[in-house]
Parts: structure tokens; sequence; C-alpha cells
């Protein structure tokens, strides 16, 4: 929670976006400025309230970071 906080704060996290089971998707994050200092770059799933856990994962292929 304190991450997600903290990313929203300084504009380093994208929407989230929905997807059914076996959905392809693509999600783009433009930085509001270029990143002083090496970063993380995290990918998360997230269930919707109830969901059962064993379909909480994805495959994150293809990631681009340009300048």
């Amino acid at each position: 929670g304190d991450l997600v906080m903290q990313c929203e704060r300084d504009g380093r996290i994208s929407d989230w976006m929905r997807l059914s089971g076996d959905t392809q998707g693509e999600i783009t994050l433009y930085l509001r400025e270029p990143c002083e200092k090496i970063s993380d770059l995290y990918l998360l799933t997230r269930l919707a309230p109830g969901a059962q856990q064993q379909y909480g994962w994805a495959t994150f292929r293809n990631i681009w970071l340009s300048a």
C-alpha cells in the first residue's frame, strides 16, 4: 500500500487495466520526468474482491523502455 501511494504521488504508476482470462492487453506508462537514479519496475496483478487466488497470475512480455 505505501509503495503504491508513493508512486501515485510521484506520478510513476499507470492506471489499472482490467482483463478477462486468456486475454492479451497493452499498457503504457508515461513518466512526468526522467528518473534521476536507478529505479525498479514492478509489474503486478490484482484480483477483484472475493476472487479466487489461483487465478491471480499473469505473463508479462515485450517490455520496452525508451527515452
